[in-house]
């Protein structure tokens, strides 16, 4: 975690506005990772604000590209996409996936390539963005996301609340909208 920690503070440097977009099927186990990141660092931040820094979280659940709408609208400085990814590494581990890694990279629920959404974000707002994949151990239909990474997804949502916390806003503005799936 002491690697993904020094690249999302390189990811996050100057954030002002940041939304973090949840990614993956909760009807695939594992591949819930991204959502249950988003409810969980939401309802943490709700509790626990981050000071100045503006956030909102997006369910995007297996349709991203339903909340790229949403995401343009709130405007922000730094985009996070968090997914289930195979990124050969312990199941529930993360790592920041590079943009120029993704075709690389197995996304393989979503209705558009990650690759194509990352491309209209970035035109659409000028933000900074990055991707965390979080490594699945089941991918099965009908099944709960397994211990490891409901562990991870809970690890993960620490380090950014920390981070995130570090970050320098404007104003106070901290909600959960945006969703496809809420």
């Amino acid at each position: 975690m002491q690697k993904l920690e020094t690249s999302l503070r390189k990811s996050l440097e100057g954030c002002r506005r940041l939304a973090v977009l949840g990614i993956g099927s909760e009807l695939c186990a594992d591949d819930a990772a991204g959502i249950l990141l988003v409810r969980q660092l939401c309802s943490r931040i709700s509790a626990q604000p981050l000071g100045t820094l503006e956030y909102e979280g997006f369910e995007g659940g297996n349709a991203p590209e339903n909340a790229t709408g949403f995401i343009a609208a709130f405007q922000p400085t730094h985009i996070l996409m968090v997914d289930a990814a195979e990124i050969g590494t312990p199941v529930g581990s993360c790592r920041e996936i590079s943009p120029a890694e993704i075709p690389e990279v197995c996304f393989s629920t979503h209705t558009l390539p990650l690759k194509i959404i990352i491309d209209y974000l970035g035109k659409a707002t000028g933000a900074v963005i990055s991707v965390i994949g979080i490594q699945p151990g089941n991918l099965d239909f009908g099944n709960r996301p397994t211990p490891e990474v409901r562990n991870g997804v809970r690890r993960l949502m620490r380090l950014l609340h920390k981070v995130m916390g570090e970050c320098d806003g404007e104003a106070p503005r901290i909600s959960r909208s945006g969703s496809a799936n809420l």
